[in-house]
């Protein structure tokens, strides 16, 4: 489906609440552990959209196929993705995780093409995907050629977070029953609060103070890039397929390099922008559209036919 003027106006203003994401991650992280953050994060999300979710019209999925897709969106996208980033920025730059997050569409192109008929790869494509994965490799490099094994995970973890909610997107796309966006996440960010709950007295708490820049962050990253961005995100793949929506990886980046850079004072090494480049033009490729292959006209015989005509003629 054709996206108008006011869809790309809303993929603008999600791609400027998914970029603050990481920001409020690295400063929510210096005061909660990464399982805190998530259980925040999920649990006030949850509060939030659940008045609005009640109130939404239609009704609530009956198919267990739906209840099915429903868990995965919610494991794909909460749960599991919340807590890489959150452990992740621990020992990254909020400004590269946001880099990292920018193959978030390639990721959706690939998936795309395994789980759906109407979206297969192109030659520009899958040449795409393979500068795209060149960039990884850049991003990667000098921690495998240092032996920084603590940065190779974490950057892991952001791909792999990255890929996970490329899943939760699909996963949508398969729903075979109409809901309301608001539900769907709400029912996604209560799962979300009750799995990271329930896994809680496993894993072990923070010990440091907790401020209230971290205490600010933590609400903010609640209400805004999770609340208000999954609605409005579900909402927009509703409307225009996941595959317009997996292009908030073009402004994400750059988002979360300008605020890691101005709030935070983050610098990357130039093979990190080199290399973000490199993703920005992979997604671009990934734009282009083949010719459609057209018939050359053939020149026609003294009778007006085409040569390769076949002419029956009628038996004596």
């Amino acid at each position: 489906m054709r996206a108008n003027i006011w869809q790309y106006l809303q993929l603008l203003f999600i791609s400027s609440l998914a970029s603050s994401t990481f920001l409020a991650i690295k400063i929510a992280d210096t005061a909660f552990s990464p399982f805190e953050v998530t259980l925040g994060r999920a649990a006030i999300a949850a509060a939030v959209l659940w008045p609005f979710a009640l109130i939404a019209p239609g009704r609530w999925p009956r198919m267990a196929h739906s209840w099915l897709l429903l868990a995965v969106i919610a494991m794909c996208g909460g749960l599991v993705p919340f807590t890489l980033l959150n452990w992740a920025e621990t020992h990254l730059e909020s400004a590269m995780a946001a880099l990292l997050w920018s193959t978030l569409p390639l990721f959706g192109l690939v998936l795309a093409h395994l789980f759906t008929r109407d979206d297969r790869f192109s030659p520009y494509k899958l040449f795409s995907v393979i500068v795209g994965l060149a960039a990884v490799s850049l991003v990667l490099y000098p921690g495998l050629s240092q032996g920084h094994a603590a940065d190779i995970y974490a950057q892991a973890a952001v791909l792999a977070a990255a890929l996970l909610y490329a899943v939760a997107g699909v996963a949508q796309n398969r729903l075979r029953e109409s809901i309301d966006p608001i539900r769907i996440a709400a029912v996604a960010m209560t799962v979300s609060a009750l799995l990271t709950a329930a896994a809680f007295p496993f894993v072990r708490a923070t010990s440091q103070p907790v401020d209230g820049w971290a205490v600010f962050a933590l609400l903010y990253l609640a209400i805004f890039p999770t609340a208000l961005l999954h609605y409005l995100r579900f909402r927009l793949i509703a409307q225009v397929g996941y595959t317009f929506v997996s292009y908030t990886g073009y402004l994400v980046p750059v988002f979360g390099l300008f605020l890691g850079a101005v709030v935070l004072g983050e610098r990357l090494p130039k093979s990190a922008y080199f290399a973000g480049g490199m993703v920005l033009a992979a997604v671009a490729i990934s734009r282009v559209r083949a010719a459609p292959a057209t018939r050359v006209a053939q020149p026609l015989d003294a009778i007006g036919n085409q040569p390769d005509e076949r002419r029956t003629v009628p038996s004596r």
